[in-house]
This record gives C-alpha cells, structure tokens and sequence, in this order.
C-alpha cells in the first residue's frame, strides 16, 4: 500500500500483489488506509479484486462497495473494464462513472488518481 499526495488530497493506492479478496480485506484495506495515510480515498487496480468481483451475480462487488460507501470512502477501481462483456457489469461501470458518489471505473492508475484528487467522484 502507498500514498499518493497533492495538496491536502492523499489517495492510498493498492499495490500489485495485494488483493482483497471479501469484505474483511475490504474492511482492512479500508482501515489501514484511514490509520496509515489519513485518507479516505482509495485507488485499487482491477487485478487485485477477485474474479467473482465482476460477476455481479455473485454479490460480491455489491457487498465490498458497501463496505467504502459505509465508511465515507472513495474507491477507484482501475484498469481494462473491456475484457468483462456482461452488460449488467458494463451498465453498472457506466452508471457509477457518470453518477458516482464513491465508485468510478477509470481505465487507468492516473486517470484514478486524477478523479480521486480532483473529486471527480461526484
């Protein structure tokens, strides 16, 4: 996990490798982002959230981002969204970046962390 800081915005930024994997990773990324770097802001890159993520079917997605909502925190999760072809997951990826108060897809780390520094999140 590190730091990403501009001005008085830190987003915490998920390093490759680390993965959360539930609701309590979810919970633990959250906290130690909030404990370690005073931030509620949180860039994750795709590759860490497990497949099942992405299924929306599964629950999973619906029970993590509950967990950022809950805390007040703001999660972007970045990466190559094309490879996912369920019309569901792509209606909810462009729902949340259009309409977004905590969630937004972008399709790269820097475009997270412009969204998350300039609170493009809605």
């Amino acid at each position: 996990m590190q730091a990403d800081k501009r001005g008085d915005s830190t987003v915490t930024i998920l390093e490759d490798g680390e993965m959360i994997t539930d609701t309590q990773t979810a919970l633990d990324f959250i906290a130690d982002a909030q404990h370690f770097h005073d931030s509620k802001k949180m860039a994750v890159p795709m590759e860490c959230l497990p497949d099942n993520f992405f299924d929306l079917k599964s629950g999973v997605a619906g029970d993590m981002l509950q967990k950022f909502v809950n805390y007040n925190c703001k999660v972007a999760i970045y990466g190559d969204h094309s490879k996912h072809k369920s019309k569901p997951l792509n209606d909810f990826i462009r729902e949340s970046n259009a309409k977004g108060d905590h969630v937004v897809f972008p399709a790269s780390k820097q475009e997270a962390l412009d969204a998350l520094h300039d609170d493009k999140t809605k």
